[in-house]
């Protein structure tokens, strides 16, 4: 059996966003993600929840964005350059 698939959500912004407009969203969704109600909807969901600053999750999306084009390279499913 093979390995499960995650699904990730994110928010994007425009390219070059301000540093300060980066860190006032990065507040904002911190203090929503810990409301009462966010936790009861991720319970009701059975969903996984992990948080991942900004940088942390560009890495992240970067990594398996690279794995990705292995595994479908392996499939015969993405041309090779």
């Amino acid at each position: 059996m093979g390995e499960p698939i995650m699904v990730y959500r994110g928010i994007a912004g425009p390219p070059h966003m301000p540093d300060y407009a980066v860190k006032k969203l990065a507040v904002a969704f911190e203090k929503a993600l810990d409301s009462d109600q966010f936790k009861k909807f991720v319970d009701d969901s059975m969903m996984q929840f992990a948080w991942m600053p900004t940088d942390e999750y560009k890495k992240h999306l970067e990594r398996e964005e690279g794995e990705w084009k292995e595994r479908l390279k392996e499939l015969i499913l993405l041309k090779k350059k």
